[in-house]
C-alpha cells in the first residue's frame, strides 16, 4: 500500500501542474485563436521626477496636470493626450501611475512631456504669468512646439530701479507661477499589432523658487532696512523654451518678486549706550523659468538689487554662478553647474550691506543645514 500511495501523490502532482498548465494557456495573450479582450494593448507611459536634488520620485506628490505630446519616428506630429487629477480623482497621486494610449498604429512613436501642478486649461485661467505651448497639427515637426512664459511691455512707472538700468519685458508677478516639468523620449518606441509597448519619461523642473534677503550692518541703520526701500529683480533671456528644454533666449524678461515682507530680529546687537537694537531684515520671494549657464556672462541671468530711496544700484550679479556655487554641499555627486541648476529649484541669498554696498552673501540650500559665505570681491 506504501507504493500505491506514493504512485497516487506523484499522479495527483502531475495532475495539479498540467492543469496550472492548462489555465496558464488558456489565458495566455499570444496564442493563436484565443480571446484575447483581457490582454493589455496600446502604450502605456509612465512618468518619473528623480531629477531633483533629493534622488526621489516626487512626480506623485508635484504632479497635478500632464499633456503628453506624441511623434512617428522621423519626429512629426501625430496626436496629443492630457490627464489631470480633480476634486473627486486623483489619478496621478497613484504610485506607478502609468497614462495608457490608445488608437495608435503600429509603429515607432517619440514623445515630449510637459506637465504642471494642474490642469493645463485651469492653470491659464488664473492670474499672474503663464506658461503657454503652441498648439501642433498632425505632421507637424516636433521642433515646433514651445513653451513660452507670459510678458508685456514694461511699464517703467511701476519699478523704479528696474526702469533705470534695464530695457525688456516684464513677467506678471501678481502671484507665484504654476509649475513647470518637460520631458521628453527621442528613442523611438515600437508598438505592435495585439501588443502593449511601455516607456518610461524623466521630468526636469523648470521653474525655481528665490528668495533674497537684504540685512543692514551699518551702524545705526539696522532697523531701517525695509523692503520698501527696495527694489529686487532678475533680467534674463529664459521666457521661451523649445522642444528639447533648450532656452531660445530672444527677449529679455524682467521678473519682479510675487511676495514681499519685512522681519524684526530683537537683540542683534548692542550699540554703544548699551540699548538693544532691533535689526530688521527685507525679504523678496521670485519665481523664474529655467536658469542655464553662461561661463562667458554676456547672456546669463543678472540678479539686481536697487535702493530706490538713495537711487543706487546695491548689487548685480551673474546669478547662476552664484546659485550654482551651492554644488559644493553635493561634492560627492560630482554635479557639473548645469545639472546642479536643473536638479535645485529653491534658492536662498542673504545679502549684508554696509550702505549701499554689499560685502558678502550667504547661500544656502533647500534640502540641507548648509550655508556658504561669499564675499564680493570674490564674484
Amino acid at each position: 500500500m506504501k507504493g500505491f500511495d506514493t504512485t497516487m501523490k506523484k499522479r495527483g502532482i502531475r495532475y495539479a501542474m498540467a492543469t496550472l498548465l492548462a489555465a496558464l494557456l488558456l489565458h495566455s495573450c499570444h496564442l493563436m485563436d484565443m480571446d484575447q479582450s483581457d490582454c493589455p494593448t496600446g502604450l502605456y507611459i509612465n512618468f518619473v521626477y528623480n531629477y531633483n536634488i533629493h534622488r526621489a520620485d516626487m512626480f506623485k506628490d508635484h504632479v497635478g496636470g500632464l499633456k503628453l505630446f506624441i511623434f512617428d519616428e522621423n519626429g512629426y506630429f501625430v496626436t496629443e493626450k492630457a490627464e489631470h487629477n480633480n476634486d473627486s480623482q486623483q489619478p496621478l497621486s497613484y504610485y506607478g501611475y502609468a497614462m495608457h494610449v490608445e488608437g495608435l498604429q503600429p509603429g515607432k512613436y517619440q514623445f515630449i512631456a510637459l506637465t504642471f501642478q494642474k490642469r493645463y486649461e485651469d492653470a491659464l485661467s488664473t492670474n499672474g504669468a503663464k506658461y503657454r505651448h503652441n498648439l501642433l497639427q498632425p505632421g507637424d515637426s516636433m521642433s515646433m512646439l514651445k513653451t513660452t512664459l507670459d510678458f508685456d511691455d514694461w511699464k517703467e512707472t511701476s519699478y523704479d530701479g528696474a526702469s533705470k538700468q534695464i530695457n525688456g519685458y516684464a513677467v506678471n508677478s501678481d502671484c507665484p507661477l504654476d509649475t513647470l516639468w518637460h520631458g521628453m523620449l527621442l528613442t523611438p518606441v515600437e508598438l505592435r499589432v495585439d501588443e502593449a509597448a511601455y516607456a518610461t519619461i524623466s521630468l526636469m523642473r523648470n521653474t525655481k523658487r528665490l528668495n533674497v534677503s537684504i540685512r543692514q550692518m551699518s551702524q545705526g541703520q539696522q532697523d531701517q532696512c525695509s523692503i520698501e526701500n527696495y527694489d529686487v529683480y532678475v533680467a534674463d533671456k529664459n521666457a521661451t523654451t523649445l522642444y528639447n528644454n533648450d532656452v531660445e533666449g530672444n527677449e529679455q524678461v524682467l521678473y519682479t518678486p510675487h511676495t514681499t515682507w519685512d522681519t524684526k530680529d530683537i537683540a542683534m546687537s548692542r550699540a554703544d549706550d548699551g540699548t538693544t537694537i532691533t535689526a530688521q531684515t527685507a525679504h523678496a520671494e521670485l519665481n523664474l523659468n529655467r536658469l542655464t549657464a553662461d561661463t562667458e556672462g554676456t547672456n546669463t541671468s543678472k540678479l539686481h538689487i536697487y535702493n530706490n530711496q538713495t537711487n543706487t544700484l546695491v548689487a548685480e550679479v551673474n546669478l547662476p554662478d552664484l546659485l550654482q556655487q551651492g554644488r559644493a554641499a553635493y561634492d560627492m555627486y560630482s554635479y557639473s553647474t548645469q545639472e546642479y541648476l536643473d536638479r535645485e529649484h529653491n534658492y536662498s541669498l542673504s545679502f549684508y550691506l554696509v550702505g549701499d554696498k554689499w560685502e558678502y552673501v550667504n547661500l544656502s540650500v533647500s534640502s540641507l543645514p548648509w550655508t556658504k559665505r561669499i564675499y564680493r570681491t570674490k564674484l
